[in-house]
C-alpha cells in the first residue's frame, strides 16, 4: 500500500502518465469487481 501511495505521488508529477495509470487502475478494478460478481452469481 505504501508503495502505491508513492507511485501516485510520483505519477502526479507526470500528469499524462498519471491519467493513463488511473484509467488502467479503474479498468482493472472494474474487471475484478465484475469477475467477483459473476463468481458470486455462479455459486
Amino acid at each position: 500500500m505504501e508503495m502505491t501511495c508513492w507511485c501516485f505521488a510520483y505519477l502526479q508529477q507526470k500528469n499524462d502518465l498519471f491519467q493513463e495509470m488511473l484509467h488502467f487502475i479503474f479498468k482493472l478494478d472494474l474487471d475484478i469487481s465484475l469477475q467477483i460478481k459473476e463468481q458470486k452469481l455462479t455459486y
